[in-house]
């Protein structure tokens, strides 16, 4: 990607205050491997895009969601990201609602309880 001005790359190793997310209009997330982020479900839960690559648990949601394909790029290719971070911004009033829906539908702590009762339910403890 070319340099630009309106970009800040930060880091924060005890979470991102909450100023930080009132000011994020899309996250940037170019892991190599990953589990289940939370910075993507933090950003999706206050419904910021997260550009990213194809890694971790963004894989199954991409499978149910195939919208998501649009913020997706190969994990060993950036070369779309500027044109993928510029999509998000562009829709990002879609991208609020699409991204909070999908943090509702699959990271909800109720949703999760209950998940996690029917497994240990099934495993007699």
């Amino acid at each position: 990607c070319k340099p630009r001005k309106d970009i800040l790359v930060r880091s924060f190793a005890r979470g991102i205050p909450e100023d930080v997310w009132s000011a994020v209009d899309c996250v940037y997330l170019p892991s190599r491997y990953e589990g289940c982020s939370m910075v993507w479900i933090e950003a999706a839960a206050r419904g910021i895009p997260v550009v990213g690559t194809e890694v971790g648990h963004v894989i199954n949601l991409a499978h149910e969601h195939p919208e998501l394909s649009a913020l997706l790029m190969p994990r060993d290719d950036l070369s779309s990201a500027e044109a993928k971070i510029d999509a998000a911004l562009a829709g990002r009033a879609e991208w609020r609602i699409t991204m909070r829906i999908l943090a509702e539908r699959h990271h909800d702590i109720k949703k999760l309880g209950s998940r996690l009762d029917k497994i240990f339910d099934s495993i007699n403890y």
